[in-house]
């Protein structure tokens, strides 16, 4: 344990203890509050042995090693959160080792779009990589760390395993593929909301409609045609000549609904090549 016994602390001329007596027991948790001045810096000095008392007995166990931040950083460049962060020797690491892969620009697509969970000594967990389509993999595995580590109660996961998506249909039997280009059947649930939609009936071509088009911006956050023909109905990778020619017409439906240059030169540029076999 720790205790003082009619402890008198002196900084300079000023007494800041006088006749202080206090036993801390093992596993007690206390809190220390004063104003500036009132000697809290001090009475620690004096338990890590930079001060000693001017009167009275202190006393605590050789063998105790005490773990302390310093109040003042050190004179240094760097900011507040990077002499923090350089502490975390396991976050340190793993910046490295991007670092090292950015530098010798090989394997950073890896690095991006694969994740990984560390937990540092502190118990903080940090989740460096991966991308939004692995997200609930990613959540799964951020929590099986967790319970590895005892930072969370051991509990069954897998709860949104079998979670249905938005536009999913329970016990649909027949998933669109995904070799096929999209058609209404593709929506699910939320067909009938692309139906009631301006332009149900206009077909563009390749089963693409122009309802599907104003539904991908207003529901799927599409703001560009590259949006629309490649990340929505994939359009695309299947037939890159007709996602091409369709650039101008889908552009000018995504510039009605957002006002906002939709990009059509660099979609058909980007058609272009995938005319073309690499080299």
């Amino acid at each position: 344990m720790i205790t003082l016994k009619n402890v008198v602390l002196r900084r300079g001329a000023k007494v800041l203890l006088d006749g202080a007596s206090v036993t801390i027991n093992p596993g007690e948790k206390v809190g220390l509050v004063g104003r500036n001045g009132a000697g809290k810096s001090s009475l620690f000095a004096l338990f890590n042995g930079s001060l000693h008392e001017d009167g009275g007995e202190y006393f605590i166990p050789a063998q105790w090693r005490m773990g302390q931040v310093a109040q003042d950083m050190p004179e240094t460049t760097q900011s507040a959160t990077d002499f923090v962060i350089e502490g975390d020797s396991v976050l340190l690491a793993a910046q490295q080792e991007v670092a090292a892969a950015e530098a010798s620009d090989d394997g950073t697509k890896a690095l991006s779009r694969e994740h990984t969970v560390l937990v540092s000594r502190s118990g903080l967990v940090t989740v460096t990589g991966g991308k939004w389509t692995t997200y609930r993999a990613m959540a799964e595995d951020v929590l099986s760390k967790c319970m590895a580590d005892a930072l969370l109660p051991h509990r069954p996961g897998g709860a949104t395993l079998k979670q249905l998506l938005v536009g999913a249909n329970a016990g649909a039997s027949n998933p669109h593929p995904l070799s096929q280009a999209s058609d209404l059947s593709a929506y699910g649930s939320e067909a009938a909301a692309v139906e009631a939609l301006p332009g149900a009936g206009r077909q563009l071509a390749g089963g693409l409609t122009e309802a599907m088009v104003r539904f991908a911006v207003r529901h799927e956050y599409a703001r560009t045609v590259e949006d629309v023909l490649a990340r929505r109905v994939r359009l695309l990778f299947l037939d890159a000549r007709l996602a091409g020619s369709l650039a101008a017409a889908v552009g000018a439906i995504v510039a009605e609904e957002t006002g906002c240059d939709p990009e059509i030169a660099a979609f058909e540029a980007l058609a272009a090549k995938y005319l073309h076999l690499p080299a």
